[in-house]
């Protein structure tokens, strides 16, 4: 995934890895306010992509390819 910012999103490492916090709050808060979790599935999809592409533009923009990292995580899922 080459993940580049569009308008309006975060440039710089500091502001990207603070914008996946406040994504991270936005699921904790969600979950400990509401306990049917089916009805939180699509805000809860929408926060995880959010941190998934946050994810991206911090890994790309500090020379990381995401996808090898995400092709780790794989590898890690298969042997556990």
């Amino acid at each position: 995934m080459n993940a580049s910012p569009k308008e309006g999103q975060p440039r710089n490492p500091k502001d990207i890895l603070q914008s996946i916090v406040g994504e991270i709050g936005e699921l904790k808060n969600a979950v400990k306010l509401e306990e049917d979790m089916e009805i939180l599935k699509e805000d809860l999809e929408d926060n995880i992509n959010d941190v998934y592409w946050l994810a991206a533009l911090f890994a790309n923009g500090n020379g990381i390819v995401f996808e090898e990292v995400i092709a780790k995580i794989e590898e890690m899922k298969k042997k556990s």
